[in-house]
């Protein structure tokens, strides 16, 4: 018989996914079972976990699935995979719970989550998981074991940290295909806080993390010599693209204030992982 395990598959992009695959690992040290992670490069983030983070637990199993696998095996059953994925799950896990069905219902009590997954492992049965969302609970200092960014993504962090020196306040902006943050928080309210920092502190600087170039230029032009960012194009679709996100949630989280986009998983993870107070202009 063998020994049934967890498997995760994150969805979204990189805070969404980190917070699914912190959730697989800790559920999995609380039930001692072994955790495989099924990590899809795609559109929504397109590196290996391998070329951003160095992962100490080598205990963790990583897979990187086909797009004919993710289709058929993974995925949320739905119209688009003719549900094909949903009968697989249901014939190969004692439990399988993901987004747009019935783990929906259960984010909020994250220890029912905890509780279908024990009895399933004690039936001898692996218990799948497909989100985007932190559907177990975990502690911050996970993250801090989690995310151990590769050698050149530090040198990133580091050559930004140079540059904006201790006294640096974050600013997340959020915008291209996100609709509540674009809604939530104009930038308006972001260049209104940064000159009221400005006023309480003449020396501050602001490290700048940001998905639209627009934004970009406008918050440089407002305080010029003032905003420390990444100068290549933000991208999701490249591996370089995704090691500069890396670099700037890492860059947010040595902030002493975050600024973010109200709805953005990304500042939520930074301000976590640092331990440090978030606000939503």
């Amino acid at each position: 018989m063998k020994t049934p395990k967890i498997i995760v598959y994150p969805l979204g992009g990189l805070a969404n996914r980190i917070r699914s695959l912190a959730s697989g690992v800790w559920l999995s040290r609380q039930l001692g079972v072994g955790l495989r992670i099924v990590w899809s490069v795609d559109n929504d983030l397109h590196a290996p976990f391998g070329q951003l983070f160095r992962m100490v637990d080598t205990e963790i199993e990583f897979t990187q699935p086909s797009a004919f696998a993710r289709w058929l095996l993974y995925m949320m059953p739905r119209r688009r995979n003719l549900y094909l994925s949903g009968v697989w799950q249901k014939l190969n896990y004692g439990l399988s719970l993901t987004d747009g069905g019935r783990l929906d219902s259960m984010l909020e009590t994250p220890e029912r989550v905890g509780e279908l997954a024990k009895q399933a492992i004690a039936r001898g049965r692996d218990v799948y998981f497909a989100s985007c969302a932190e559907f177990y609970d975990f502690p911050a200092e996970l993250l801090r074991e989690i995310m151990i960014p590769t050698a050149d993504i530090e040198a990133r962090i580091d050559r930004n940290l140079e540059q904006t020196g201790r006294n640096v306040v974050g600013v997340q902006i959020r915008r291209t295909d996100h609709r509540v943050c674009i809604a939530s928080s104009p930038t308006e309210g972001f260049i209104r806080r940064m000159h009221e920092l400005l006023e309480q502190d003449p020396e501050v600087k602001f490290f700048l993390a940001t998905d639209d170039e627009d934004e970009k230029r406008r918050i440089r032009e407002e305080f010029p010599g003032r905003v420390v960012t990444n100068e290549s194009v933000a991208s999701r679709r490249s591996v370089d693209g995704m090691k500069d996100a890396v670099s700037d949630v890492m860059t947010l989280s040595r902030c002493k204030l975050i600024l973010a986009s109200r709805g953005s998983s990304f500042g939520q993870l930074a301000a976590r992982f640092g331990g440090i107070e978030i606000e939503y202009p």
